[in-house]
């Protein structure tokens, strides 16, 4: 083998080297930057005025007020 078909060798690996870590460093672009998408949160109610169930034999309470945990909860008395 020549020295310009070394040469050729040489580039051409390169090329493919570069080209081949560019596809992988692009297809896992968000495990490079961290980026991520959230989920929504449903935030049910702020206060235990959002719970207001209409009925004045319950006792109506917000759990975790303006949290994506809030829930709304009625008790008997």
């Amino acid at each position: 083998m020549d020295e310009r078909t070394k040469a050729r060798i040489l580039v051409m690996g390169f090329f493919i080297f570069t080209i081949m870590a560019a596809m992988i460093i692009g297809g896992s672009r968000e495990k490079i930057t961290g980026a991520s998408v959230a989920e929504e949160c449903k935030i049910e109610c702020s206060s235990s005025a959002d719970c207001d169930d209409g009925n004045d034999r319950t006792m109506d309470g917000c759990a975790y007020p303006g949290s994506c945990s809030s829930k709304c909860f009625y008790e008997d008395f």
